[in-house]
């Protein structure tokens, strides 16, 4: 697989771990902030590990 689609399924799973604690945590029902801080985690997540997958690939 390749280290573009590994990041996206990783950063997907850890998106969706933040969902849902965050959620119980601030509540189902605030819908865009829960959005926001879930599409920074998954940007985030996506960078920093593109961008180690990127750096630990070359000698």
């Amino acid at each position: 697989m390749s280290k573009n689609i590994t990041a996206i399924v990783f950063a997907i799973g850890f998106a969706t771990l933040c969902y849902y604690f965050i959620g119980r945590r601030m509540g189902f029902s605030n819908t865009k902030r829960l959005w926001m801080t879930t599409g920074l985690v998954f940007v985030l997540t996506y960078l920093v590990l593109i961008l180690s997958f990127t750096l630990l690939s070359h000698p």
